[in-house]
């Protein structure tokens, strides 16, 4: 279940640029509904240039125009308000909202249908409306993200285009009213819309890094580490427009959002890497994501299939006199994953517990029953195996209130509220004899549709590694780093203690040459052999807040693939050493017509990555390589001094 209206989900800044200031003027667009300030004819031209961009990026044609204009907070308000029975009939959101109450999801006091247009308005940057055909920027209050005159930069004000414009292509190629759920409480209408904003969001991303990051190799993986703590992400993006409404959000409401949007693009990011363009286009054709639980793990969908188990609830009228039943609907993966993980708060690796508990599901079923105002759910869960049954029952069994057996091996009960015994019996059994419908689980053929895994664009990521803005920002931290390295007397050893590390040349290899001011920017200290054939260069970066830094390796290794031509891999392994824990990666290149051959070490701490790179002349490698792994090996991480990273 989920919070989806159809055209007013906010678009979630995510990039550092929107926390600059000031705003420029937008392109102009006839045609926009009363009440929607069309842009000025100035920026007409600037939007053609925009959803060129986003043609590029998404690998969608437009098919005509898209008329484009903005609106205040006041009139989006009132244009949620009015739109809210469309989304949802005041029926569906009474079901949804008692059903977040039943499950502790939302305080008791909330009243949905006045809180939804409130949140929402306070964070729409823009949107694309699916039923006028148009695209629309909202101009936030001065001051709306902390900085600046009027909350959006022109940079993000691009972003927020490229984003809706991406919108407006999908509906023009896709149907967007194909993508919709009128029931609030299918946890299928959740990876639906998953599926369409992270698709505009890794467009988005694409758009900011003028270039295709889900090339990168372990991107997947990166994006989907930052979405596996939402409070940590929100601090990665301190400027976000309504962050502060957002993040004060209930738990369930937040991360559905931040879900859709992020894990959206960690799907998108797989299926291109596993099918290219045609397997993101099939998705949204023929066979779409069925469940989160496939946009949380995409292998469920494109390579181990995995659909969702259909249980059909009983009528429990015979065994619930008296009672009314309000709402029925599914959980998923993604709401159970919600639902534990704030449940056991204040316990031990309560996110890890819970993410666990949650996998393995297959389908589940519940109905919310009131009576004399009091409230009963009534909960039915299919799980994948016997010990993915019993970690749920576990887990749910430590949240205390829920009345928790084993109804076979794969099937777990749950009821919560006032239930006397006898009454209990009865359901218990009726709920016991629900018969499942087994998937088909039928293996997308790639090859039938034209897919084929996306290969790494090495041009992509060297035109990347060479953007002004990502060196500007790259040779400041080493400046800095590097201003607090120092040589030892005997000019072996090098420290610094601002990154944390030190390495030094061992007595044998005396005559070698330590240069702290080597002609790289990027690398920090260079150590080198008497004749320069052998060569070691130790680089060091820090990563935004929400980055995994552990999850960077593949990037690096991108960047060198790109920087050196013929790159080949030639093997990999994870190297313990104490308590250090590192990846080596063997390869040879060539530069300048010589062959080269060399490792590259990658360790990571917190938001620190470190890279030593060793690489010499392949003839002299084969030679000396025992003297430039006894170099590598003196590597040594340090505590950082106070104030680093």
């Amino acid at each position: 279940m989920s919070v989806r209206p159809s055209q007013f989900i906010p678009l979630l800044l995510a990039l550092s640029l929107l926390a600059a200031a000031g705003r420029a003027e937008t392109p102009p667009a006839p045609q926009v509904p009363a009440g929607v300030t069309p842009l000025p004819a100035a920026r007409a031209k600037h939007l053609e240039d925009l959803m060129h961009a986003a043609e590029t990026y998404r690998g969608l044609k437009a098919r005509a125009a898209v008329p484009a204009g903005s609106l205040d907070q006041r009139k989006l308000k009132a244009r949620i308000a009015k739109s809210m029975p469309k989304d949802y009939s005041p029926g569906e959101l009474k079901a949804l909202e008692a059903s977040l109450k039943a499950f502790g999801l939302i305080p008791e006091t909330m009243d949905l249908a006045r809180y939804l247009p409130e949140l929402l308005s306070s964070q729409v940057a823009g949107f694309y409306d699916p039923d006028g055909k148009f695209l629309a920027l909202v101009d936030l209050p001065n001051g709306a993200t902390g900085k600046g005159k009027k909350g959006i930069p022109a940079a993000g004000e691009d972003v927020v285009l490229v984003h809706e414009l991406t919108h407006a292509l999908q509906d023009q190629s896709f149907d967007l009213h194909r993508f919709e759920s009128r029931d609030p409480l299918s946890d299928a209408g959740t990876a639906l819309s998953a599926l369409v904003e992270g698709d505009a969001t890794l467009t988005m991303l694409d758009f900011s890094a003028q270039t295709r990051i889900e090339a990168m190799p372990g991107m997947d993986s990166i994006l989907g580490t930052m979405t596996q703590d939402p409070e940590k992400l929100l601090e990665a993006i301190p400027d976000l427009p309504g962050g502060k409404e957002f993040a004060a959000a209930p738990a369930w409401i937040r991360d559905t959002l931040l879900f859709s949007y992020f894990q959206g693009a960690v799907f998108c990011v797989s299926a291109k890497h596993q099918g290219g363009q045609a397997l993101l286009d099939y998705a949204f054709t023929t066979d779409p994501p069925r469940s989160t639980e496939q946009i949380l793990h995409p292998e469920k969908w494109h390579t181990r299939r995995d659909d969702p188990v259909s249980l059909r609830f009983p009528d429990l009228a015979a065994e619930l006199p008296g009672y009314g039943k309000t709402a029925e609907g599914e959980m998923g993966e993604l709401s159970l994953r919600i639902f534990l993980r704030e449940g056991l708060k204040g316990t031990e690796k309560n996110t890890e517990r819970a993410n666990t508990a949650a996998a393995g599901w297959g389908g589940d079923r519940f109905a919310v029953y009131e009576k004399d105002g009091g409230r009963l759910v009534v909960w039915i869960t299919e799980w994948d195996t016997e010990a993915d049954a019993g970690e749920f029952r576990s887990a749910l069994q430590a949240l205390g209130g829920w009345r928790v057996e084993a109804a076979s091996p794969s099937r777990v009960l749950a009821v919560r509220g006032s239930l006397p015994e006898e009454r209990w019996a009865g359901v218990r059994a009726r709920l016991a004899a629900v018969t499942t419908k087994r998937p088909a689980n039928k293996e997308i053929d790639l090859k039938a549709i034209g897919a084929a895994p996306m290969e790494l664009d090495a041009a992509a990521v060297k035109e990347m590694m060479q953007n002004p803005d990502l060196q500007k920002a790259i040779t400041k931290d080493v400046g800095k780093e590097r201003a607090a390295g120092e040589v030892s007397a005997d000019g072996r050893v090098y420290t610094n203690r601002l990154a944390g590390f030190s390495i030094r040349v061992p007595e044998p290899l005396h005559d070698w040459k330590v240069n702290v001011k080597p002609a790289d920017d990027q690398t920090l200290v260079a150590i080198s052999s008497p004749d320069s054939t052998l060569y070691l260069g130790i680089g060091h970066t820090t990563f935004p807040a929400g980055f995994p830094a552990e999850s960077a390796g593949g990037l690096i290794e991108a960047g060198m693939k790109a920087m050196m031509p013929e790159y080949r891999r030639l093997r990999q392994e994870t190297v313990e050493k104490g308590e250090a824990r590192f990846q080596d990666t063997w390869f040879e290149a060539a530069v300048n017509g010589k062959k080269l051959t060399g490792v590259l070490r990658y360790l990571s701490r917190s938001s620190q990555a470190f890279f030593v790179a060793a690489v010499g002349q392949a003839e002299v490698w084969e030679r000396e390589q025992a003297s430039v792994l006894a170099v590598l090996d003196t590597f040594t991480l340090l505590p950082p001094e106070s104030g680093a990273p």
